[in-house]
């Protein structure tokens, strides 16, 4: 009689866990709203609707990208986009001024050379031309003329046949339509062979007259050949 009646109560207990819902399902469909009155219904809704409001009203969708714009900003405002070329212009400059002093030198030696030249050339011109200015006086007839080029009878320039050069003489003296003296002023060591061989050709090829600073045509005696005055 006892186990029959524990069987009975188990059966029992059995029924009633089957027909229980399960405390997911309670859960579920569990609603904390269902015991309040309509006016606290619309209470808890009103209050619900402006925390979301509120909620919202201070969400600001930009505070990221400003955030982001303001770190930038201070990237940039710190950065020297010159900062990599003022290095690289050291760096040149560096490499340049390495040898800077030797090039000057080197540099301001070569520019001196043709100045100094040119310069010694002049003055030994002016030295010949006073010569030639105190040898034939001009109260006698003399004509002191430079620079003079060797023309034709036509009073065109002839050139060399070889080096299609032509050939200015420095000084040229005249006196009665005749030319007189023709002088070549240079240093004591230059060599003018070369520029001797190529006046020997234009006179061959009737290079034999000059044009004075009046324009007249004067003519080269054969006799008169171009001498050079040699000056230190």
């Amino acid at each position: 009689m006892v186990k029959r009646g524990r069987y009975k109560l188990i059966e029992a207990l059995a029924k009633t866990a089957e027909t229980r819902p399960s405390f997911s399902k309670v859960s579920k469909s569990f609603n904390p709203d269902a015991r309040l009155t309509p006016p606290e219904k619309d209470a808890v809704q009103r209050s619900k609707n402006q925390k979301e409001q509120s909620d919202f009203q201070h969400y600001d969708p930009d505070r990221r990208i400003e955030a982001t714009q303001g770190e930038q900003e201070k990237t940039i405002a710190h950065y020297d986009p010159d900062k990599r070329i003022e290095q690289q212009k050291k760096n040149t400059e560096r490499v340049e001024n390495t040898n800077k002093d030797e090039y000057t030198d080197n540099n301001e030696k070569e520019n001196r050379e043709p100045i100094k030249n040119k310069q010694d050339g002049l003055r030994r011109e002016k030295e010949v031309e006073e010569e030639l200015r105190e040898k034939y006086p001009e109260k006698e007839g003399y004509k002191v003329e430079s620079e003079m080029y060797l023309r034709d009878k036509n009073g065109n320039i002839v050139r060399d046949p070889e080096t299609g050069e032509a050939r200015r003489i420095d000084f040229v003296v005249t006196k009665d339509g005749k030319v007189v003296d023709s002088v070549e002023v240079t240093s004591k060591t230059a060599d003018k062979t070369g520029q001797t061989a190529k006046e020997q050709r234009i006179r061959e090829n009737g290079g034999n007259y000059i044009k004075d600073s009046e324009g007249n045509l004067i003519e080269i005696p054969k006799d008169v050949n171009t001498r050079i005055e040699r000056k230190d």
